[in-house]
């Protein structure tokens, strides 16, 4: 063991820097030592900001997420725009820093995008060094550790922002390239797997829309129909109102000097900031409730936005925000959170209120909903859950390969776990 004064004690062959202690033989180096390329980019003024349905692709800020690139937030811009923003142009391969609001965020530009061009909120780094691996410096950039430092080099509290200087001054250590390059293909192969989950959650989601809208319409293997109030259903189906088949319980918030964060109590739930994917998220309880939902309560989020639907994986405390719906009736209850997924907007339609939208007591109780045999319900809810089971599935195997990420990076960025070459 060895120690530098005044810092810490460290191993042998390493040394402290102001991201933590790394090997000695990694060399620190800035930004601008690196690459030739670092400006940031303009909103396009002299065509307009017209944007188009095709063109070439334009980045704002939000096309960077903390997992990285996402084309879905793109935008297009005219040809001439783009040939008039000559220094805002990327291409594949570029790494792509935010640089105002949120500060630190990190892509690369992937491999399909020929051109595009950013704007002001975004720094383009292009690495030019023979001696440096762009998707290493990517990684290193992407790092917790060199976030906070960014973050704390920052200007503005309202909107925190850096200027170019502050980005060509970014430190980064790296040891010697065909270990910078193995490190890379390590963490790009995790990458990849990642991206092939996402996608996969993606088409399921896909999958499930559509057959929510054909099954909660059609149902199945109906060959006769008619025409409702509520749209065109089976002819054997029949149409109720919700408080025919269940309790509708109106959430109400109780004194708040009973909120704890100590579990002590029920769970307590107000909105949709509350909600996950299926079941909701404790981050509050309650030690004297007013309004209570037994387990396996359907949970519609009455106040703006509207319609957003879980289910009470437990006995649970609802606040104003919340109505809880408890299934009486021989009617299958998976039945009924598939349908009212479905039916947002129509829950939507029948909210009132001029400041905030908000769903009454009496509009949720007469909400019409379209009814099966028992039997039927039972087949549409199994084949719907069995989706949702699939994008559970593949929701945890993402969350297993962003923590293995997440560990990688802390070993294999520091020189903790070294790589052979």
């Amino acid at each position: 063991m060895s120690s530098e004064p005044g810092t810490m004690t460290v191993e042998k062959g390493y040394k402290v820097t102001e991201v933590g202690v790394i090997p000695e033989e990694w060399e620190a180096c800035q930004l601008k030592d690196i690459s030739d390329f670092i400006t940031k980019g303009a909103t396009p003024t002299t065509y307009g900001f017209d944007w188009q349905d095709e063109g070439i692709l334009f980045l704002k800020s939000d096309c960077i997420t903390p997992s990285g690139f996402s084309y879905g937030q793109c935008k297009f811009i005219s040809a001439e725009a783009h040939r008039s923003m000559k220094r805002s142009v990327v291409k594949a391969g570029d790494i792509l820093m935010s640089i105002t609001g949120y500060i630190g965020k990190v892509a690369v530009v992937p491999e399909y995008v020929e051109e595009a061009n950013i704007n002001q909120h975004i720094a383009r780094i292009r690495v030019t060094s023979s001696k440096h691996d762009s998707r290493f410096t990517y990684y290193s950039l992407l790092a917790p550790g060199q976030t906070k430092l960014l973050v704390k080099d920052c200007t503005g509290q309202a909107y925190p922002q850096l200027s170019l200087e502050q980005v060509r001054n970014v430190t980064i250590y790296a040891p010697p390239l065909p270990e910078q390059e193995k490190i890379s293909e390590v963490l790009s192969t995790v990458d990849e797997h990642i991206g092939e989950t996402e996608d996969l959650i993606e088409q399921t989601e896909t999958l499930k829309k559509g057959m929510m809208q054909r099954l909660l319409t059609q149902g199945i293997g109906h060959t006769k129909f008619k025409d409702t109030e509520i749209g065109r259903i089976p002819a054997e189906w029949e149409v109720c109102t919700l408080t025919n088949i269940a309790s509708v319980i109106m959430g109400q918030s109780p004194a708040s000097e009973s909120y704890n964060d100590k579990q002590k109590g029920l769970p307590f739930y107000q909105g949709n900031a509350d909600f996950g994917e299926k079941y909701p998220t404790t981050r509050v309880w309650c030690s004297s409730p007013s309004k209570i939902v037994p387990e396996g309560s359907i949970l519609i989020s009455v106040r703006a936005p509207v319609g957003a639907i879980n289910i009470s994986d437990t006995i649970s405390c609802i606040g104003r925000g919340l109505a809880g719906i408890k299934i009486e009736s021989d009617i299958t209850q998976s039945y009924i959170y598939f349908y009212l997924q479905q039916h947002r907007s129509r829950l939507a339609k029948v909210s009132q209120g001029s400041t905030f939208l908000a769903i009454g007591s009496t509009e949720l109780k007469e909400f019409l909903l379209a009814l099966p045999t028992y039997s039927e319900q039972r087949d549409i809810a199994d084949i719907l859950t069995a989706i949702d089971d699939r994008i559970g599935e593949y929701r945890a195997k993402l969350e297993a390969l962003t923590r293995l990420k997440s560990g990688l990076m802390q070993q294999l960025l520091t020189g903790k776990t070294r790589v052979r070459v």
